[in-house]
């Protein structure tokens, strides 16, 4: 219904946010007791105060903004009575409480997020410090045993080319024992407890391709490394020389002690190494260094642990081809498989 005009006045200020329904007066001449004035009814908007009990309602007939016939006046005063008994009640909730397996998850590092929903590599706990310490541990323990295996043989004056099959296989478990084991203590205490992922110790069928990766290795960048050499130098790095420690182990194993040989040298041997070598501590390197001066800082530390100068110049050069597989491939997979057929094809070339 329009507004008559007829002066207006507004209702006072009031804390309560109120809604107006009515805040019109009446028209000129009008003997209404109501002229000059005007009656503020509202309902209640606010979520803190109850609606009031004594709601006063326009009556009908005088001007107001919105439709109050008698049957709207009726339905209104209905809602105000039933708002005043029955006050709306809002039930929160109740939160679910976090289960064990995502709280596990994020303790471990497996499954959760960081900042801005990155995931969290647990295995950045392991620094170049702590990766050194664990090598230097596992190291330092399995040369003790190895030299106890040694000793309690009785065959320590023997050369390492002579020794018989069965006593340097004995020897590298000893080396390889405590290294595996520092390896899983470390990762358990600082990473993501799954030595797996802690090391990118996995494998897909793309990692065959390190099987002509290494054959490749052992037979062609080999001799393009030591060629110029022997030119050089030819009575240190003759094929004599280079063949030295896998023709004497070769040569001492007979029956089911060639199984055993090529189980240390084929399987063994490149499993531990890759391990330690590329998936600790290239690892470690490469998450603070630049990926290059990971793989060339530990493919020249690889060299130099065999502690045997003339073989320097080639480990050096196939650790950058198994730093280069793991930096490709994010994963130990491929480098183990080409350092299997490195060691497998050196053990063929001896055998013909």
């Amino acid at each position: 219904m329009p507004v008559r005009p007829c002066g207006s006045m507004t209702s006072p200020p009031n804390a309560t946010r109120m809604p107006t329904i009515s805040a019109s007066a009446t028209a000129p001449g009008c003997r209404c007791r109501t002229a000059g004035a005007s009656r503020t009814a509202a309902r209640s908007a606010s979520w803190s105060t109850p609606p009031r009990a004594d709601l006063h309602l326009p009556r009908p007939g005088i001007g107001v903004v919105g439709d109050l016939s008698p049957a709207a006046h009726g339905m209104a005063l209905a809602r105000a009575r039933n708002a005043t008994s029955s006050p709306r009640t809002t039930v929160e909730p109740v939160p679910k409480p976090p289960s064990s397996r995502g709280a596990g998850a994020a303790r471990s590092g497996v499954g959760s997020s960081g900042v801005l929903g990155a995931p969290i590599d647990a295995a950045r706990a392991i620094t170049i410090g702590i990766a050194g310490l664990t090598w230097m541990v596992g190291w330092f323990l399995g040369n003790i045993a190895g030299s106890v295996v040694l000793s309690a043989s009785g065959k320590a004056k023997i050369d390492v080319a002579e020794r018989p099959v069965w006593l340097s296989a004995s020897m590298a478990a000893a080396l390889w024992l405590p290294q595996i084991a520092a390896l899983f203590y470390v990762g358990r205490r600082l990473a993501t407890g799954r030595f797996s992922g802690t090391y990118a110790l996995r494998f897909r069928p793309l990692d065959l391709v390190g099987v002509p990766v290494g054959a490749l290795s052992q037979l062609v960048l080999l001799r393009l490394v030591y060629w110029p050499l022997q030119v050089a130098w030819p009575d240190t790095f003759g094929d004599s020389q280079l063949e030295k420690n896998a023709r004497g182990l070769y040569d001492t194993a007979h029956g089911v002690w060639m199984v055993v040989l090529v189980l240390v040298i084929v399987v063994g041997a490149p499993f531990v190494e890759e391990l330690v070598y590329r998936g600790l501590l290239q690892g470690a390197a490469r998450r603070r260094l630049s990926p290059a001066v990971a793989v060339v800082g530990v493919a020249m530390f690889f060299a130099l642990i065999h502690f045997r100068p003339v073989e320097y110049p080639g480990l050096f050069a196939f650790g950058l081809v198994l730093g280069l597989c793991g930096i490709a491939t994010n994963r130990l997979g491929m480098g183990i498989v080409a350092h299997m057929a490195f060691n497998a094809t050196a053990l063929a070339l001896v055998a013909r």
